[in-house]
Protein backbone atom coordinates (compact mmCIF):
# COMPACT_ATOMS: atom_id res chain seq x y z
CA UNK A 1 0.00 0.00 0.00
CA UNK A 2 2.98 2.47 0.94
CA UNK A 3 4.59 2.03 -2.42
CA UNK A 4 1.36 2.57 -4.53
CA UNK A 5 1.26 6.07 -2.50
CA UNK A 6 4.74 6.62 -3.40
CA UNK A 7 4.22 5.80 -6.81
CA UNK A 8 1.27 8.09 -6.90
CA UNK A 9 2.82 11.08 -5.21
CA UNK A 10 5.64 10.47 -7.62
CA UNK A 11 3.83 10.53 -10.34
CA UNK A 12 1.40 13.71 -9.07
CA UNK A 13 5.27 15.50 -8.65
CA UNK A 14 5.93 14.29 -12.53
CA UNK A 15 2.89 16.06 -13.64
CA UNK A 16 3.07 19.02 -11.66
CA UNK A 17 6.77 19.76 -12.63
CA UNK A 18 5.95 19.07 -16.20
CA UNK A 19 2.76 21.64 -16.52
CA UNK A 20 5.07 24.66 -14.38
CA UNK A 21 7.67 23.70 -17.32
CA UNK A 22 5.67 23.87 -19.70
CA UNK A 23 4.07 27.28 -18.71
CA UNK A 24 7.15 28.15 -18.51
CA UNK A 25 7.89 27.78 -21.76
CA UNK A 26 5.05 29.41 -23.47
CA UNK A 27 5.34 32.44 -20.97
CA UNK A 28 8.51 32.79 -22.22
CA UNK A 29 7.31 32.33 -26.03
CA UNK A 30 4.64 35.31 -25.61
CA UNK A 31 6.80 37.26 -24.31
CA UNK A 32 9.50 36.43 -27.38
CA UNK A 33 5.71 37.13 -29.33
CA UNK A 34 4.43 40.35 -28.16
CA UNK A 35 7.81 42.19 -28.37
CA UNK A 36 8.56 40.62 -32.03
CA UNK A 37 5.04 42.18 -32.66
CA UNK A 38 6.21 45.62 -31.07
CA UNK A 39 9.07 46.02 -33.15
CA UNK A 40 7.63 45.31 -36.35
CA UNK A 41 5.21 48.16 -35.09
CA UNK A 42 7.61 50.33 -34.37
CA UNK A 43 9.89 49.22 -37.86
CA UNK A 44 6.56 49.42 -39.63
CA UNK A 45 5.56 52.99 -38.04
CA UNK A 46 9.74 54.36 -39.24
CA UNK A 47 8.73 53.44 -42.82
CA UNK A 48 5.44 55.23 -43.52
CA UNK A 49 6.65 58.14 -41.57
Amino acid sequence: MRKAVAALVLVAVAVLAFHFIVSLVMTVFWIVAIVAVIAAAIWAARELF
